[in-house]
């Protein structure tokens, strides 16, 4: 999968471009010219690609039948408007319905599809296939949007980032875009090399505009791999942290077991003079390790709820509460802990007692 931009500079938007009759022109121009395309498997225009900020503002949903209330204040809906192909160019299946073709978009046929977290957001016990939606620009001049019905539910896709929560999200056809923005992007999945599908896009670009630059050709991967490059980083340096605590945990906590049994030798040597076994005296040395692993576990459980809410925003997808994640620290911890105790405890087990009695 490759990506790349055609911008609209602003001198071209006032010159060859003024309206958006002339812009959706362009657009459609440029999807039919990619269709064409015999080389590549799969191409599409869409105003935004998945994992990047949308460029598109946010617009006001209005759903027919649900009025709202004097003081209720409409939701903030961020939408994208796509091609006919961009699902099957993605690889995604629709959840419900069908996708968008040729004649969505036109007069008379303006419908939608709406993302998986729409549907449970504003449809959670009915099904949103064939309802109608509005969505209001945010100066909200001019005659009212059409009303447009919702024809398929898509598989929720991370639009905005890794990191962020998955919004609700409304696709429009390219036809129905009332004025699509200065950047589009086309997004092409074949297996041709990226220098051979950048000089086919430049090409077509060319044909409809030959001074439109084309810029930002990168494969999906590179995409996806800037996207995350401040989450790896920032789990590299969790990770190394939890590493390096995991040692000194270890590390203290045998010194401190060393340490006990050193100031108990004595009692060891009586214990076993008067006919303890080694497993007891190993137990007696696991069962001090293991409360105070206990009492550690309680005090950090309780900081690392408390100082949750500090490092939500690095956190991709997940809570600071998740109780799997709390649930293997603590068993890693207490793995650890059984291990770094149970070579001093044994060594504590094979002191001779005549020799314990005799230690100062």
């Amino acid at each position: 999968m490759s990506v790349s931009e055609p911008d609209l500079p602003p001198e071209r938007l006032r010159g060859w471009y003024p309206t958006p009759q002339a812009r959706k022109a362009f657009v459609e121009g440029l999807d039919q010219r990619l269709a064409a395309r015999h080389r590549m498997a799969q191409a599409v225009v869409a105003g935004d690609i998945p994992l990047v900020p949308l460029l598109a503002p946010s617009r006001t949903l209005a759903i027919e039948g649900r009025p709202l209330a004097a003081n209720d204040k409409p939701p903030s809906i961020s939408h994208v408007y796509v091609g006919d192909r961009y699902f099957d160019t993605l690889g995604l299946h629709l959840i419900q319905g069908r996708a968008f073709t040729q004649v969505d978009g036109a007069a008379g046929q303006e419908t939608a599809i709406v993302s998986q977290r729409f549907a449970t957001m504003f449809f959670p016990n009915e099904s949103p296939l064939g309802r109608r939606i509005r969505l209001m620009p945010g100066n909200a001049q001019g005659p009212a949007p059409p009303w447009m019905t919702i024809v398929g539910v898509a598989p929720t896709v991370p639009e905005v980032a890794i990191r962020e929560a998955d919004p609700p999200l409304v696709y429009v056809p390219l036809r129905g875009e009332a004025a699509p923005g200065r950047s589009l992007s086309l997004m092409v999945r074949s297996d041709a090399a990226l220098g051979a599908i950048a000089t086919s896009l430049r090409e077509d670009v060319r044909a409809l505009d030959p001074d439109l630059p084309l810029y930002y050709v990168q494969p999906m991967a590179a995409i996806v791999a800037q996207t995350r490059y401040s989450l790896r980083m920032i789990g590299s340096l969790f990770g190394l942290l939890a590493v390096i605590g995991v040692v000194l945990a270890s590390v203290g906590l045998s010194a401190l077991t060393a340490h006990g049994v050193a100031e108990r030798t004595q009692e060891i040597g009586v214990r076993m003079a008067l006919g303890a076994q080694r497993g007891q005296v190993v137990w007696l040395f696991m069962r001090r390790t293991l409360t105070q692993l206990a009492i550690g576990l309680a005090l950090g459980l309780g900081g690392a709820l408390s100082v949750g809410r500090l490092i939500q925003s690095s956190l991709v997808r997940t809570s600071p509460r998740d109780p799997v994640t709390l649930t293997l620290i603590c068993l890693l911890l207490a793995v650890v802990a059984m291990i770094a105790a149970l070579i001093p405890a044994r060594r504590a087990a094979r002191v001779d007692p005549v020799v314990a009695l005799r230690y100062e």
